[in-house]
């Protein structure tokens, strides 16, 4: 089996591995199906949103965005940069670029911000490790969000799963600090359909 370059971490008993979004925690994947609003714009999942991001136009935003599914529409994000790929100023942005990054962080503060039951869900992972489980799926891209499993470590950046515990470390912390306050955490607001209309 080839080496990868990718890092490598230990794997514990107390890790949370997610793959699909039909096993239990398959709603920390972008496929799941929750919905979301963004600059007024209700999209199906955040794999939707995600994927409509990477492209400066609205019309290529709004084909994936009418998409059935967040897989049809992963795919038809992948054949629309496949067609387009040598028209200057078409993409927003290259895939795996720090903006990329930061609209993977966007998407999972909507997540959390406009469903209450995925923050109460994501408090209750408590401090264990997170990790996309990308299982057999080969390709640097895959490594790049995620990892996969060989004996007792994980290899690949994980940072999809880094993201998930980074922002949980931010909630437990406001948690700490305000042990009585209810509702969401204050960073979270701007991201919640009300919070967006205030902000245009």
């Amino acid at each position: 089996m080839p080496q990868s370059n990718s890092p490598t971490f230990p794997a514990t008993e107390n890790d949370i591995a997610f793959t699909k979004v039909a096993l239990p925690f398959g709603w920390l994947g972008n496929m799941s199906a929750f919905p979301v609003i963004h600059q007024g714009i209700r999209w199906l999942t955040t794999e939707h949103l995600f994927q409509a991001l990477r492209f400066s136009h609205a019309e290529q935003r709004r084909e994936i965005r009418e998409q059935g599914n967040p897989f049809v529409a992963k795919l038809k994000s992948k054949g629309l940069r496949k067609a387009n790929e040598h028209i200057l100023g078409f993409f927003n942005h290259s895939p795996l670029d720090e903006t990329d990054l930061n609209n993977m962080k966007l998407m999972l503060r909507l997540k959390v911000a406009q469903h209450e039951l995925l923050l109460r869900k994501l408090v209750n992972t408590q401090s264990k490790p997170i990790i996309e489980d990308i299982g057999t799926k080969k390709g640097a891209r895959h490594e790049f969000w995620g990892a996969r499993k060989n004996g007792d470590t994980w290899v690949g950046h994980n940072r999809l799963g880094n993201m998930w515990m980074e922002l949980r470390n931010e909630i437990l912390a406001w948690k700490q600090e305000a042990p009585r306050a209810e509702g969401l955490p204050p960073f979270l607001l701007p991201f919640t359909v009300s919070g967006q209309n205030s902000i245009s």
